[in-house]
């Protein structure tokens, strides 16, 4: 009886939902098993996707407010997706492309800034995605999008669709998959 291969997953994080690569086997011989889209937000606009610049035009509580609904739901909606998906593949480990932006622990310091209110989307999201990953106690690796080595000849071996976010999930996973290999 063979063991089962590793798998690991791999992610393209954009605001309220993200692309997912899950891919199994070895470092220098793997194969895809999952390619999707996964939502980190309701569909039905309950929540706004750009909830911190929604945030810097309302009072303080409301934006406190504000934020925490939506880091309650993108980790539900995350944890909800990962399960799904562990149901299909047991994952060990999850590549997630990470900032550079440290933000301050202030909301009203990140509101005060455009630059910061993007990243603390950003992170919003990530942190969703890190602990619905850490739930199935997967191996988690960050790794700065800049940094991650994509390879251009994949899209011949697993077919359309192969843009910019598969590429950047699949760099992803593959980084997570050589951490538990």
């Amino acid at each position: 009886m063979t063991s089962p291969q590793i798998a690991a997953i791999g992610f393209r994080i954009h605001t309220g939902w993200a692309a997912v690569i899950v891919i199994s086997g070895r470092p220098e011989r793997f194969d895809l098993r999952i390619r999707r889209r996964i939502e980190l937000l309701p569909q039905d606009g309950s929540i706004v996707r750009f909830m911190f610049h929604q945030a810097a035009e309302m009072p303080s509580e409301k934006a406190k407010g504000l934020i925490e609904e939506a880091k309650q739901a993108a980790r539900d909606y995350a944890l909800k997706s990962l399960t799904h998906i562990h149901k299909e593949v047991k994952l060990a480990a999850a590549g997630i492309p990470a900032g550079a932006t440290v933000l301050p622990d202030d909301l009203a310091t990140i509101l005060a800034s455009h630059a910061r209110i993007h990243a603390a989307e950003g992170q919003l999201f990530q942190n969703a995605i890190r602990e619905a990953c850490e739930h199935f106690r997967m191996n988690v690796v960050p790794t700065r999008e800049r940094n991650l080595v994509v390879d251009e000849t994949l899209r011949s071996r697993f077919g359309p669709p192969w843009g910019a976010d598969q590429k950047l999930a699949t760099a992803s996973a593959l980084e997570a998959l050589k951490s538990v290999a």
